[in-house]
């Protein structure tokens, strides 16, 4: 699920926050 979020720049922000919290 993390391949589609990195694709939409959107959600990067999201993308950037789950490899923090992992």
């Amino acid at each position: 699920f993390i391949l589609p979020i990195f694709n939409e720049p959107k959600r990067k922000g999201v993308y950037v926050d789950l490899q923090s919290s992992h």
